[in-house]
């Protein structure tokens, strides 16, 4: 049987958007081909900072009305109850896959589903903007299928977001849209025609619809009332409209005010009783979109109210707009006249039927065609890179027995490993190394980890470290007993950063090892030599780390090596560290080849500073004022694993190591303190080892820390990604210029939470 794939939105607890994937879902197997949702989650994909957000009046008048409320029905919560019944409806009727958050997962399921479908939902939505929806892991172009999503709304502003969604539309060779305000958008930003469909859930029939009903007691004729904002003049018209008619009032509630309008509100309501709710009803006053279709679907008398003033910016009503148009329905959006109550209730459905019924004809025959095209073409996974998320760590390398890989830095200004595929004899191994292609390794949890603070007794370990001396004290002890140790060093030769080994007794060259490097480093020549080594400590970012540790596995020696990751934000273009330097040296004059210290600690461990020095000049800057430290902490620039990381909250090392932020270890701000998670007995035993010889402080504390200082999420890659790297590339534009082309509001942002956080810590606001 054929397998199908289905890209939506299915953790939100929103009526439209469970019944709208249940809809597609529905369809496709009525069709005989089995079909999955795929379980992914969109989060902190909202492109607007908080900035952007203060200097929109609209968003600010609903922001302190939010609050207003959520202060005085504090009290009032049904979200345990809702949420319940939400989670019953999606495990009944809808299968899914396992859970996936990255672009290197989803690309593993190319191997399992023969055709891929995104829609329907606000899934585009540009505020929103992730190239996910759009299918950009689907590896063959003609087995994505776009069936009715939606903008949410007919304008786009924002140029960098007009030139990714006419990128990823073009990718589309089945592409369709809900509204013909986005046909015409698309149209606009990328000259392509797309067809306009009918929202999924207009492609079944009431009765298909009450195979979803959950049964639930409801009186014999009410005004159903479904609003998903509040306006006070919507909520009066329905009272006056409520006593003439005669009819009670029953609230689906999504606001905890709508307990408190003196109507009924039952709790606990899940899209199955939804749909009761709307079979059972007199008539609907809605201002949401599927409460609008399901009153139609149920030919229920209905009042579409305006959800949005049409000059807001965010405002989603064309939408509805198109809906009502299509349908011939335009005279039952409410206008601020008052509606005959003979016409509120003689509302004939008949002839919008008669058109849903053609509009259903195109859509299954669209979707049908689309489908028996997506699984005429195979997908080879030999034909594709090892995967989408390379970080270079180049551990392929060390295992193509035809040397068809290479690993070089690319146009983005970072290592990445690239097949010949006229060498390529399709043996697997590559694939198999990758850190991205397998497990990500064992999560961090209460059960299998344990998190410790570390500080090092040696006042030189902890002046030359850039945390609590964790690394260099673990280095030192396995040196001295017959370790090799593999490190990352900053080689000012070519102001660059690399990989390299320290043989076992040669303690004194542990040194150049210890502080940060904030760049990408050359793992090349010496993950070669690591094959050659009996047994060695090896240290590095997480991806790394987890291509080693997959190469030792597959040679069988992985129990002879001690692994240590880094707790790593993500690493910047090496094309942002180049202009850099190249600025500092005609403005400072540091020289072409200076000595860098990434965290100077000179100035405190808590106190970022980055330290040059060359030519008899030493430049100093606080992260806050230097441009390179600045655009590092806007995650502007990482490397595109970076933002796709399968390693924030897992690990495949024995150790990891990073600084212990927050407030718990302050005494030790001038000097610094390590944390440690030993992932395994071999991380344990070390640690052991090092408290028994009396070179460090090792405090056992809760594994919460982590995710409470770290940073356990991965970052959104911004809209203006491709286009700031190329300049940072090939224009001449100077740094503070593309800050301020680029970055100047989310900069802005950044600054302005940083005083907050001082407000807060000094008034200690919770």
């Amino acid at each position: 049987m054929k397998k199908v794939a289905l890209m939506t939105w299915f953790q939100h607890d929103n009526f439209g958007t469970a019944l709208q994937a249940v809809a597609t879902t529905r369809v496709v197997k009525d069709m005989g081909y089995m079909i999955h949702g795929i379980d992914y989650f969109s989060k902190g994909y909202d492109r607007l900072t908080k900035l952007d957000k203060i200097m929109n009046p609209m968003l600010v008048k609903e922001k302190i009305k939010l609050v207003a409320d959520n202060r005085k029905y504090k009290h009032i919560t049904d979200d345990t109850e809702r949420k319940k019944a939400f989670e019953r409806f999606r495990n009944s009727y809808l299968k899914m896959t396992r859970k996936l958050k990255t672009s290197s997962e989803l690309n593993l399921i190319n191997r399992e589903y023969d055709a891929f479908i995104c829609g329907s939902d606000q899934i585009w939505s540009p505020r929103e903007f992730n190239p996910k929806y759009y299918l950009d892991f689907v590896a063959v172009r003609e087995k994505k299928i776009a069936y009715s999503p939606s903008f949410g709304r007919g304008v786009i502003d924002n140029d960098f977001t007009k030139k990714r969604v006419s990128e990823c539309v073009s990718d589309f060779k089945h592409l369709s849209i809900r509204e013909k305000q986005g046909s015409n958008l698309i149209k606009k930003i990328s000259g392509i025609e797309s067809e306009v469909f009918v929202d999924p859930t207009l492609l079944l029939t009431r009765d298909q619809w009450n195979d979803y009903k959950e049964d639930f007691s409801t009186p014999k004729s009410y005004i159903l009332c479904y609003f998903l904002g509040d306006n006070p003049k919507h909520w009066g018209h329905i009272e006056n409209m409520s006593q003439k008619i005669g009819l009670k009032v029953m609230v689906i509630p999504i606001n905890p005010k709508d307990y408190e309008r003196g109507y009924s509100a039952p709790r606990g309501i899940g899209p199955g009783e939804f749909l009761t709710l709307v079979n059972n009803a007199t008539l609907i006053c809605t201002d949401s979109f599927h409460g609008t279709i399901f009153s139609i679907i149920y030919e229920k008398p209905f009042i579409t109210y305006k959800r949005f003033i049409d000059n807001n910016a965010e405002s989603q009503n064309s939408r509805i707009y198109n809906l009502l148009e299509l349908l011939k329905l335009e005279d039952r959006l409410f206008k601020y006249s008052e509606f005959e109550i003979a016409r509120i209730l003689n509302c004939n459905i008949g002839n919008a039927q008669k058109i849903i019924a053609n509009e259903k004809k195109r859509a299954i025959e669209y979707i049908t065609n689309s489908l028996e095209d997506a699984f005429s073409h195979e997908y080879n996974k030999y034909k594709y890179d090892i995967t989408p998320t390379c970080s270079g760590c180049s551990v392929c390398l060390n295992v193509c027995p035809v040397d068809a890989i290479e690993v070089k830095i690319n146009n983005n200004g970072f290592y990445e490993a690239k097949i010949d595929y006229d060498k390529c004899i399709n043996c697997g191994l590559c694939r198999e190394v990758c850190a991205f292609n397998g497990d990500n390794g064992t999560s961090f949890s209460k059960d299998e980890s344990e998190l410790f603070m570390l500080h090092s007794k040696s006042p030189e370990t902890l002046s030359k470290s850039t945390s609590g001396g964790a690394a260099h004290e673990i280095s030192k002890l396995m040196n001295n007993t017959g370790y090799d140790v593999v490190g990352c060093v900053y080689d000012k030769k070519t102001n660059s950063a690399k990989h390299k080994v320290v043989y076992a007794g040669e303690t004194e060259s542990l040194n150049q090892f210890q502080g940060s490097k904030y760049i990408q480093s050359n793992t090349i020549d010496a993950f070669k030599e690591v094959l050659q080594l009996e047994k060695a400590v090896i240290i590095g970012t997480p991806c790394q780390v987890a291509g080693i540790n997959n190469l030792l596995t597959l040679k069988k020696n992985r129990n002879k090596f001690l692994l240590i990751d880094l707790i790593c934000h993500g690493v910047p273009t090496i094309h942002l560290w180049n202009k850099y330097l190249d600025e500092g040296r005609k403005k400072f004059g540091f020289g072409n080849h200076p000595e860098v210290h990434f965290r100077y600690k000179s100035k405190g461990w808590k106190k970022k500073y980055i330290s040059i020095y060359g030519n008899k000049k030493h430049y100093v800057r606080k992260n806050t004022s230097d441009l390179f430290y600045r655009f590092f902490e806007l995650q502007s620039c990482y490397m595109t694993s970076c933002y796709e990381c399968n390693f924030r909250i897992s690990s495949k090392a024995d150790i990891r190591i990073g600084d212990y932020w927050g407030n718990k270890y302050d005494k030790y701000k001038d000097s610094g303190a390590s944390m440690i998670i030993a992932q395994t007995k071999t991380g344990k035993n070390t640690l052991d080892l090092l408290v028994k010889d009396n070179r460090i402080e090792l405090v056992k504390e809760d594994l919460e820390d982590y995710w409470n200082v770290q940073c356990p999420e991965n970052p959104i890659k911004p809209l203006c990604y491709e286009d700031f790297i190329y300049d940072l590339k090939n224009s001449d534009e100077s740094l503070e210029h593309l800050m301020n082309k680029y970055f100047l509001t989310a900069d802005l942002n950044k600054k302005l939470a940083n005083q907050y956080r001082k407000i807060k810590i000094f008034f200690k606001i919770k």
